[in-house]
C-alpha cells in the first residue's frame, strides 16, 4: 500500500530500484523486501 492506493508488489520494487521488468526477482522476494523496509502488503485484499 502507498498512499492506500495497493499497487502489483514486483513491479513497484523493479520500478523503485530501476531494473527492467525482465529481471529474475520474483513476487515472494519483492514482498519480503517491502516488508523489511515497513511498507504494509496485502494480498487479495488481506495484510500478508
Amino acid at each position: 500500500m502507498v498512499n492506500n492506493r495497493e499497487l502489483p508488489a514486483r513491479l513497484f520494487v523493479l520500478q523503485a530500484a530501476d531494473v527492467p521488468p525482465n529481471d529474475p526477482t520474483n513476487s515472494h522476494q519483492a514482498i519480503a523486501k517491502l516488508k523489511s523496509l515497513g511498507f504494509e502488503v496485502r494480498y487479495e485484499g488481506k495484510v500478508v
